[in-house]
């Protein structure tokens, strides 16, 4: 039996199973509204559930999974509370399953923070990753083993991008199966906040030798690892084939719908690959070649990469890899004709990778699962919202467009059943007192608050025009939405969280929005008698039916936060102003992004504004800011400068800027593994640390030190060991010279 800390009578009881290897531990509650407790509202109690590693191992072993061939163990857990002297449960179950099941893991047992969330955040995989490789910086990125060669680093070449992935899979499977060993994530390139789902999938990067010139263009691919536990010698007999899945913007309607998302071709009931999601909500991606191409289905017909039975050999438990080219930006991948960047109304988005296995196929029925409670499912986000610091209002607000789909229609009663679905927006560290909206162009505000009036008893939401809706953040607190109802597409929105002054430069604030939806099923397995409860006794005053119902979470998606200066925000707004405006260029004025997009846009244009931009010197461009890919010369849009390197608007940040030159001697890195600063030795032999968390800052870094290139560390009079600007001066004689 197990008390809260702050002793509300939580008690959470575990099944008398006899298993044992399984701890239950309640941590201290969480109200809606923390400095408003007099208010009716809810309360959240996180659980905690540790596994005995000792035990992870099957029943014949003398631990508490089944053993291999056998049905998976089903363990029922209660918890009950007391109120106004009455004891109310609820029940759920833990399918434990054996092993030569192959399975994504979202478990991390290295400890450690990210975000505040750790690295064991329930809806983010462990063993999914998407990198960029930048053959103009580095062509061998990861151990140097394996290189994308390319005739130039200017424009994009895609079957040198295929064979590329093919290779580092190949590579990946023979040098990395054995998880005792390296594990080849922490080789990956820009994995700093891999663990909080943020990966930066951008078309080019500025030459840092010539800024004048073409840009280098960025391949990204995504690389999934899937887990096998067996006895030596065990294999899964049939391939284990992987999909991989781009959810055209941010979302958490993630769970396993083979209709509208996870469409595929199936061959005797079974998928066999993946298809495009209806109205281009998901698009699929390979290792093999473009979804309208024909290379496409060699990812799935005979011996692949991405198609291959996995054997133990010596080993109790392998790793294998699988992956794609997210060709999203050369010319020769479309989607009906058009180009692909076309069809993404946001340039965030979230990646889902999938096993499909035909002796462990993904269920349909009762609950609908998802990346959070499916081993057969890994989700990554690909997003980044920056924030200024101290700078204007506009420079403050942190747009996010998001796809949601139409909730159930509102039932007659107050069962779980005739429960609507909602939002639940965790605020995290986000200041109190922000102010957030959601604009949702197909769904009045006002139909919004009338599900929220009968759902609630009190509610924060409260209408800011005929389509928005808007609340203030309590102080780490929670937020409810109802989602609106309907039929057909899906809602687009815009999520937009405006931060109050006095936030500062190293913060990071982490939004997490869940959408919440009633599972209806059998009711669970016999809960034995729980602890502290008289035998024969009721869980209340009375024996009420067992409800089957229940709530679940359906997806997650993050808003990430870095508060950061004005010279490191302006050329990436820039960048995104330039293609959100040329993305918006492609969309018909019917289409349900087309208000959404368009409102996006005047959002970013304020933040470039108050980054000491001008929107209007931002002509639309697929590409960015950078310039073409493959295009100087006369009629070349030269680059805006990157933070540093000066230029029109730049003088309001240079009034207080000193710096410091020389070579950077090395990289900092905390020990959760996460970039923290640079070390430059001056001219005079000195050196200096300079404190950040860019991830931007870090690959320059990295090329300067790797190049041996002279540098310029600007930083603030009244904050001086902090990089506020990175120039790079020149390259090494021996370069200039080649």
């Amino acid at each position: 039996m197990v008390q809260d800390a702050d002793n509300k009578g939580f008690i959470l009881v575990g099944a008398k199973h006899g298993l044992g290897g399984i701890t239950v531990s309640v941590q201290t509650s969480q109200p809606e509204l923390p400095n408003n407790t007099s208010t009716p509202q809810r309360i959240l109690f996180p659980c905690t559930v540790t596994f005995d590693l000792t035990k992870a191992k099957p029943v014949s072993q003398g631990g508490i999974f089944p053993d291999p061939g056998n049905p998976a163990t089903q363990i029922p857990i209660s918890s009950i509370i007391t109120f106004a002297g009455q004891l109310m449960t609820a029940e759920t179950v833990f399918d434990l399953e054996a092993g030569e099941n192959p399975g994504f893991a979202n478990f991390d047992t290295s400890g450690g923070s990210v975000d505040g969330q750790g690295n064991n955040a329930f809806w983010l995989s462990q063993d999914l990753r998407v990198f960029t490789v930048t053959p103009g910086i580095n062509a061998s990125p990861i151990d140097g083993a394996v290189t994308l060669n390319v005739p130039d680093n200017t424009s994009y070449h895609t079957p040198q991008a295929y064979q590329y992935i093919q290779d580092l899979l190949n590579h990946l499977n023979t040098t990395y199966n054995d998880p005792s060993k390296t594990d080849p994530f922490s080789l990956f390139p820009d994995q700093n906040n891999a663990l909080s789902g943020d990966s930066s999938v951008t078309p080019t990067f500025p030459n840092p030798a010539n800024l004048g010139g073409p840009p280098f263009v960025n391949y990204n691919f995504a690389v999934a690892r899937v887990r096998l536990t067996g006895a030596a010698g065990s294999s899964t007999g049939l391939p284990v084939k992987v999909f991989f899945r781009l959810f055209a913007a941010e979302t958490s309607d993630t769970d396993y719908q083979p209709g509208p998302t996870y469409p595929s071709t199936f061959v005797g009931g079974l998928p066999e690959a993946p298809l495009l999601g209806v109205n281009n909500v998901t698009i699929p991606f390979f290792a093999t070649g473009n979804y309208e191409s024909a290379p496409v289905n060699s990812d799935y017909s005979g011996s692949s990469v991405n198609n291959q039975p996995i054997s133990t050999g010596t080993l109790t438990s392998v790793w294998a890899y699988y992956g794609c080219y997210l060709n999203l930006y050369a010319t020769d991948s479309s989607i009906g004709g058009q180009q692909i960047q076309k069809l993404l109304p946001s340039t965030h988005s979230c990646i889902v990778a999938q096993i499909a296995y035909d002796n462990a196929p993904i269920p349909t029925s009762g609950q609908v699962v998802g990346p959070e409670n499916s081993d057969k499912l890994a989700q990554r986000n690909c997003q980044i919202t920056f924030s200024d610091n101290p700078g204007p209002p506009e420079a403050h607000r942190i747009p996010q467009t998001f796809d949601l789909r139409p909730g159930p229609a509102l039932g007659a009663t107050t069962a779980l059943s005739d429960r609507p679905d909602e939002l639940m927006i965790d605020w995290g560290k986000v200041p109190a007192g922000s102010v957030a909206t959601i604009y949702w162009p197909a769904a009045p505000s006002a139909g919004v608050l009338a599900i929220a009036r009968q759902l609630y008893s009190t509610h924060q939401l409260s209408a800011a025009d005929a389509y928005t809706i808007r609340c203030v953040v309590p102080d780490s607190g929670f937020t409810f939405v109802p989602v609106p109802t309907g039929a057909g597409a899906n809602f687009a929105g815009l999520f937009t969280i405006d931060l109050p002054s006095g936030i500062h430069a190293g913060q990071t604030f982490l939004v997490t929005v869940r959408r919440l939806s009633t599972a209806k099923g059998s009711p669970p397995p016999q809960i034995p008698q729980l602890e502290g409860l008289a035998a024969g006794q009721a869980p209340g005053k009375s024996n009420p039916a067992t409800n089957s119902d229940w709530r679940y979470v359906v997806g997650t998606f993050a808003v990430r936060i870095p508060v950061t200066t004005a010279k490191t925000m302006r050329p990436w707004e820039e960048n995104t102003l330039a293609i959100m405006k040329w993305r918006l260029g492609q969309v018909a004025s019917n289409n349900r992004w087309w208000p959404v997009l368009k409102q996006y846009i005047g959002l970013v244009e304020g933040r470039v504004t108050g980054v000491h931009g001008n929107p209007l010197h931002i002509p639309p461009s697929q590409w960015g800011i950078w310039g073409t890919p493959g295009v100087t010369g006369p009629g070349h849009k030269p680059p805006v400068p990157l933070p540093g390197h000066g230029g029109p608007g730049d003088h309001h940040a240079r009034d207080h800027e000193r710096e410091c030159t020389g070579k950077i001697e090395g990289l900092s890195y905390d020990r959760f593994g996460d970039f923290e600063g640079i070390i430059l030795r001056e001219r005079d032999d000195r050196k200096r640390f300079f404190a950040s968390r860019e991830e931007e800052i870090e690959s320059l870094a990295r090329f300067a030190w790797r190049e041996r290139v002279v540098v310029s560390v600007l930083f603030q009079e009244h904050d001086r060991d902090v990089v506020a600007g990175l120039i790079l001066r020149r390259l090494p004689r021996e370069r200039r010279d080649s």
